[in-house]
């Protein structure tokens, strides 16, 4: 006797699935008893590596520190930029006062009239903000191991290249060699840009503000890299 269309299609349809859904597919549908055990026993593995792993991506999140900036460094120079760092139990902010950006304008910013005037401007910009997050790792370098910096000044590989050439300015270990640095790949505010927020509108006082000293370190920088 010929077998109904439904009949075949119970026979052909383990064939088709076999090649793309694999060995414990045909199992779940040729033995019930078979399925329980075995798929759930990779579903359990399934939902406990789930789990392993969202409680390392929490513990990566809780060591891992955040660098933001308030008031970008060329936005105004007539206002202090505070750059902040944060995690889940630390926060430290540090300022540049208006006072100095307005010294390094005057002595290192020049009236854009073409590309070469703006590239200039950029890189000065681009070394003030490096060393703002050089001072702010060194200040806390026995705290922090893994960074995570807001794109508040690029291109990124500039930042890395100026800090790279600060530290040997110092006679100090690159930064990259001793902590994991990255950069944020999204615009998401965070932790930190709120803690560098409420020390720039006041509600919070700075944890440490350049110096003269600094200011003096930051302008021979800034010259031996134009």
């Amino acid at each position: 006797m010929g077998r109904s269309p439904k009949a075949q299609l119970r026979l052909v349809r383990p064939k088709l699935l076999e090649p793309r859904m694999g060995f414990f597919i045909l199992n779940y549908i040729r033995t019930k008893s078979i399925k329980k055990f075995r798929l759930g026993k990779v579903f359990r593995g399934f939902y406990d590596t789930i789990y392993k792993l969202s409680l390392f991506n929490r513990q990566m999140e809780e060591e891992r520190f955040e660098i933001d900036l308030a008031n970008q460094i060329d936005n105004r120079w007539t206002k202090d930029s505070i750059l902040a760092i944060r995690n889940k139990d630390f926060k430290f902010s540090l300022k540049i006062k208006t006072e100095d950006k307005k010294i390094l304008k005057k002595k290192f910013i020049v009236e854009p009239k073409d590309k070469a005037d703006k590239k200039h401007n950029k890189k000065v910009v681009l070394i003030i903000y490096s060393f703002l997050i050089h001072k702010l790792i060194k200040l806390n370098k026995e705290n922090i191991r893994k960074i995570l910096v807001c794109r508040d000044c690029g291109p990124s590989f500039l930042v890395s290249k100026y800090l790279s050439k600060i530290c040997k300015y110092y006679n100090e270990e690159p930064v990259t060699d001793y902590l994991s640095f990255k950069f944020k790949k999204d615009k998401k505010k965070s932790k930190a840009h709120r803690l560098a927020n409420d020390v720039l509108r006041g509600r919070k006082k700075e944890d440490y503000c350049l110096n003269e000293q600094d200011i003096n370190e930051l302008e021979d920088i800034i010259r031996k890299n134009l």
